[in-house]
């Protein structure tokens, strides 16, 4: 760490790009449904309050119609795991439909709540029919196990989905196991075991669960097999023995498996109390998915949505009050992951109220400003000293040690005659990771900053507080 920052310094500094919009491809295989799915006979609700698809597994016969429907406080869409059908860009309100003309399983998720794997997921299941109304089908029928499927290593359980099709005359039953391969019995999954039941004339999805065990190691993805046997009675027929399951380890995210790069120009910004907008501006070409990870300050990375190509933004709305959340975001394709990125931070909405004591207050108290440091891979941070700066209200400075001269220049400057926000300015000669933080006391809005360690802060953020009266 250098010992001094002239206060002279200039708060010229590097402007934080905006992201760029990206443009989104139109929805495939369906279109805007009925408000409410009116007048639709198959509707799925999207339910906000517990992030679930009600019915989360619905069994149609071929050629009708699924609507989706959704309106709340959350923004949602629908998306299948081979994309063959797409509602488009997340959004609080909407509705979409399409039409199932091949029998199937088809299973999908909400991109900001879900995964092909975890989360807000569902499974469309398409029966042969002759146009009929669903009912009793002649048949014993086929047990249609759906897979393979991936898992991440934090997940805690695995639900694999097993369909009766074609087909629901008399009773039928399975039985599974679950066995290991490069993945091992109790060290990173629970052996379970047992039978699937589907009583004379029903049809449709049965599932079973496999619990997951995080063993906090580094590894390669590993596999285990769950394996079928004993379909009956006679004439039920096995349309697969076995579903391979590949575990993806949620401490090796920093490991790049494929040439990808991860998105340019990544943003993330408080949006309420309870929501968090992330966006990026340009994705690498053959990217199939980018992954989202979220780690609460001095915590984990977790990854928290798989957003499809093109649509350039993730809102979190799994967050906490007056809370601060670091985010990072990585390329998938077809031969890989890329590295992640940057880390970016972003702060939800808080309390009002008066600066707090050893804060730095700056605009006649109308801003709180804090900064907690830390070097050199030491665990923890450590609350850098605010030191007020002489003829300035809307500046100040900090240093990183009790004692110590300072070495960073922190100013809030009221910028609402030009584009309605407060800005943010930062400039200074420590090397150290810095978490910087400006709070309004009159709103409670907060504005985050995370500068990485071995990089001199410099930023000029336009777009940093919409907090003008």
């Amino acid at each position: 760490m250098r010992p001094t920052l002239p206060l002279a310094i200039s708060l010229a500094g590097s402007l934080l790009a905006g992201a760029a919009v990206a443009q989104y491809d139109p929805p495939n295989g369906g279109g805007p449904g009925p408000a409410g799915c009116a007048g639709v006979e198959h509707v799925v609700r999207l339910d906000s309050d517990t992030l679930t698809f009600n019915p989360p597994n619905l069994v149609i016969q071929a050629g009708k119609k699924v609507c989706w429907t959704w309106s709340g406080e959350h923004s949602h869409n629908v998306r299948a795991n081979d994309a063959s059908f797409n509602s488009g860009p997340p959004t609080t309100t909407g509705s979409f439909e399409s039409t199932f003309t091949a029998a199937g399983a088809f299973p999908y998720h909400c991109q900001t709540h879900g995964s092909a794997s975890a989360g807000m997921r569902g499974t469309i299941t398409v029966q042969s029919s002759d146009g009929g109304d669903p009912g009793p089908q002649p048949g014993p029928g086929t047990l249609q196990p759906v897979g393979p499927v991936e898992v991440r290593e934090d997940a805690g359980v695995l639900t694999v989905t097993v369909n009766r099709t074609d087909g629901n005359e008399g009773k039928a039953t399975l039985r599974f196991t679950v066995v290991g391969g490069t993945a091992k019995i109790n060290k990173d999954f629970r052996k379970v075991g047992g039978a699937l039941n589907w009583a004379a004339g029903e049809g449709g999805p049965r599932t079973l669960s496999v619990p997951i065990v995080n063993d906090g190691e580094l590894e390669f993805p590993e596999t285990f097999t769950i394996k079928f046997t004993k379909p009956g009675p006679r004439g039920v027929t096995l349309a697969a023995s076995t579903v391979a399951v590949t575990l993806v380890d949620d401490d090796f995210s920093c490991e790049t498996t494929s040439s990808l790069s991860a998105p340019s120009t990544l943003r993330a910004r408080g949006e309420g109390p309870r929501e968090v907008r992330v966006s990026w501006g340009r994705e690498p070409a053959g990217a199939t998915a980018l992954r989202v990870e979220r780690a609460v300050t001095g915590g984990a990375f977790r990854e928290i949505a798989a957003v499809g190509p093109g649509i350039g933004a993730f809102v979190d709305d799994a967050v906490e009050p007056g809370a601060t959340y670091l985010y990072r975001v990585r390329s998938e394709g077809p031969a890989g992951v890329s590295a992640f990125g940057e880390t970016v931070a972003a702060a939800t909405n808080g309390d009002g109220g008066a600066c707090a004591p050893g804060a730095l207050c700056l605009g006649g108290g109308r801003f709180e400003a804090v900064v907690e440091w830390k070097l050199g891979g030491v665990r923890g941070a450590r609350r850098a000293r605010g030191v007020p700066l002489e003829g300035s209200s809307e500046s100040g400075l900090f240093a990183m040690l009790d004692g110590g001269e300072p070495e960073l220049l922190l100013g809030v400057a009221d910028g609402c005659a030009a584009n309605g926000h407060f800005w943010v300015s930062l400039a200074g000669v420590t090397e150290a990771e810095l978490l910087v933080k400006v709070r309004d006391t009159a709103t409670g809005r907060t504005w985050a900053h995370l500068n990485p360690e071995g990089s001199s802060p410099a930023v000029r953020d336009v777009d940093a507080l919409a907090v003008c009266q």
